[in-house]
């Protein structure tokens, strides 16, 4: 598909790519902290495994 094409285009994809990872994955654990008290519910980990393995989003957070 497009992103391939340009994934081939992007001389620092593996750099980027783990910046973005790295980002998001920060950016979500803020998210969740500033949502859910840790008392209650889940542990952080466990939401974040939810989003990992989401159908849409899995594939965009874990690339």
């Amino acid at each position: 598909g497009k992103a391939k094409e340009n994934l081939k285009n992007h001389p620092k994809v593996a750099e980027d790519i783990s910046i973005t990872r790295y980002g998001t994955a920060s950016f979500i654990a803020k998210k969740v902290t500033q949502i859910t008290p840790l008392e209650k519910g889940k542990k952080i980990e466990e939401k974040l495994d939810k989003i990992f393995l989401h159908k849409l989003w899995g594939p965009f957070t874990t690339v």
